[in-house]
């Protein structure tokens, strides 16, 4: 090896031009190490570790994965005993996820997709003022048919008082015109009261009756069938005496949700 190639490798080459190097030697003299002193090849000694430049792929203390991974974990199936995935894999993000429910899942109330049981008189009554205009949810065929029940005796009692009062029937009958004055007055009074009762249960007649084509299965826009001549009616009432559909709850207990049982 020549002197210039141990002045390239000479780690205290300073000055060429310098006759000796600070220890005393003249320039060109090779290292004494043992190595050279065994008539072989020197070569310079690595750089600490910290001024390495990195071959290849190094091993990190915060490395996610091991360098002998296959594949990382989103990749692997659930069964793989060193990245077991316990729920499934996210194709875009590639993190694994909780399985997802559906939106009725997530939305409904607590009293969704619980039976609409039977109910008493009393507590028909109650449901059918309480969910005055409730559109959505279901009704049972008791909670409907005992509104009706009650809607029907509340107009056949006014007009029983009402043909004790004028002796006329309210829709039949004589006018109020041809009744003297004290008759005439009390015939108004009763009919100013069924004409109340009628316009304030309207809407809660119309809002149960939704509620109870949603509990067989069926739209509540099915009420409007009612407004074809004769077979309407027929067809609409077949519907409200309809059983309760098991999965209607997964159509219709969405938004507000009518008082429970």
């Amino acid at each position: 090896m020549s002197n210039e190639q141990w002045r390239y490798y000479d780690p205290q080459f300073q000055d060429p031009d310098a006759t000796l190097r600070p220890d005393g030697r003249p320039w060109g003299t090779p290292p004494q190490s043992p190595d050279v002193q065994n008539s072989q090849t020197w070569q310079p000694q690595p750089a600490p570790y910290s001024q390495q430049p990195p071959v290849g792929l190094q091993s990190s203390p915060y490395a996610q994965f091991p360098q002998d991974s296959p594949a990382p974990p989103s990749a692997g199936p659930a069964s793989d005993p060193y990245y077991p995935t316990p729920f499934p894999i996210n194709p875009t993000s590639g993190y694994g996820q909780a399985p997802g429910q559906p939106p009725v899942y997530r939305l409904m109330a607590p009293a969704a997709g619980r039976p609409r049981s039977s109910v008493s008189f009393g507590r028909a009554i109650k449901l059918f003022f309480k969910n005055y205009s409730v559109f959505s949810g279901r009704a049972s065929r008791s909670e409907y048919w005992f509104s009706v029940l009650f809607t029907t005796l509340v107009i056949l009692a006014l007009d029983l008082v009402y043909y004790a009062v004028t002796g006329a029937g309210m829709f039949y009958g004589a006018r109020l015109a041809d009744m003297d004055d004290g008759t005439a007055t009390k015939g108004a009074l009763l009919a100013l009261l069924l004409f109340t009762f009628m316009v304030g249960t309207l809407i809660p007649n119309l809002a149960i009756t939704w509620r109870r084509l949603h509990d067989s299965g069926k739209s509540g826009g099915t009420f409007f069938l009612s407004w074809i001549p004769y077979i309407g009616a027929v067809v609409l009432v077949i519907f409200l005496l309809l059983p309760s559909s098991p999965s209607a709850w997964q159509r219709f207990d969405t938004g507000r949700l009518p008082a429970g049982n």
